[in-house]
């Protein structure tokens, strides 16, 4: 079982405004059979329930079923650090699932993972107060998807001094019912169809006396894929599973449809006791963007430092900043962010 939660504030002459997340997460093994586990996920208005049964078809092949949720949700975009208000609307999003999960396993070990999921629910959008009477809305409707992901290894991030590595993928194929173009007068294109994929590895590399450096690489492909549905970068908050990291910029404020990314995070740590230590990121992108014209690629660039800690009830905190090194604002300067996450494990 654990809980997160994670902030991060602009500090500059955007638009700019506070983004934070909550979870809480309880896996528990053996109920409400010893071949059952039971995973909660909750984040204020985003939710999502596992169940996985296994082992039921052979020794290392697990069934599953799902929902999710997100109750609350806004489509907001950026225009040189300016959130283009006009152009808002709220998303609710619903979801069902089921799964197959086979484990890969050499001499008794298992390896590696691949899972297969198909996925079904209804996505409604609504006006928020802000927005231009001229904005037509997304169509709500049904959608369907299909995903296959699988992963190997495993990145063990307790306290100052993380350890390992992995890599994993996911591949996925999206129908909408009922679609059309929506957006501004002018309309934006917005396929019935689009697919994903995307590839992610981290490594660990141990230096002297105990310093480390966490290298991480993702990358994205997309067919198809329109604002709702394409990669969203941005800010420095990694307690997400689905956080594309880049320290200094608005969360989520780079919309991609191809992306290539790259993180570091050097680990000096201080007291070893109080897990005490000092983070040094570097981060670098390189986009193709869904939300301008031109559809051009285009370079980010962002670094940060930051200090992790554990504290009172075995908690661990990190606190932190980052610069937007090429972030465009209304006068050309680059973003600064705060930000804050604390995690426990039980």
């Amino acid at each position: 079982m654990s809980i997160a939660g994670g902030l991060t504030i602009p500090v500059d002459d955007g638009r700019g405004y506070p983004k934070g997340y909550a979870y809480f997460l309880w896996k528990r093994t053996g109920w409400p059979n010893p071949n059952t586990d039971f995973r909660l996920v909750f984040g204020g208005p985003v939710g999502d329930a596992e169940m996985t049964f296994r082992g039921l078809l052979s020794p290392t092949t697990d069934l599953g079923v799902g929902a999710n949720y997100q109750a609350i949700g806004r489509l907001e975009e950026y225009n040189r650090g300016q959130i283009k208000i006009a152009d808002r609307m709220g998303v609710n999003k619903y979801g069902g699932r089921v799964f197959v999960q086979q484990g890969i396993v050499v001499n008794y070990v298992e390896i590696a993972k691949i899972r297969a999921t198909y996925e079904a629910g209804y996505e409604s959008y609504y006006r928020n107060d802000d927005t231009a009477s001229t904005f037509l809305l997304a169509n709500s409707g049904l959608f369907q998807t299909a995903r296959l992901n699988g992963g190997a290894g495993k990145i063990n991030r307790s306290g100052y001094s993380p350890s390992g590595w992995d890599m994993n993928f996911s591949a996925e194929a999206t129908f909408r019912d009922d679609w059309k173009r929506w957006g501004p007068p002018n309309l934006w294109d917005s396929p019935s169809q689009f697919q994903k994929f995307q590839l992610d590895g981290s490594y660990v590399a141990s230096s002297f006396e105990d310093q480390k450096a966490v290298f991480k690489f993702t990358g994205g492909l997309g067919n198809g894929v329109d604002r709702l549905a394409a990669f969203k970068l941005g800010s420095g908050l990694t307690g997400l599973p689905t956080s594309l990291v880049l320290h200094g910029f608005y969360a989520q404020e780079i919309f991609a449809e191809d992306f290539a990314l790259a993180n570091m995070d050097y680990v000096f740590p201080i007291l070893k006791e109080q897990e005490l230590a000092v983070h040094l990121y570097l981060d670098g992108a390189l986009t193709r963007r869904s939300d301008i014209p031109d559809r051009n690629a285009h370079a980010w660039a962002g670094t940060g430092t930051g200090v992790s800690i554990k504290a009172w009830w075995d908690t661990q905190w990190l606190l932190g900043y980052g610069y937007g090194i090429n972030a465009q604002r209304g006068n050309n300067l680059g973003s600064h962010e705060l930000f804050v996450q604390m995690g426990k494990q039980f």
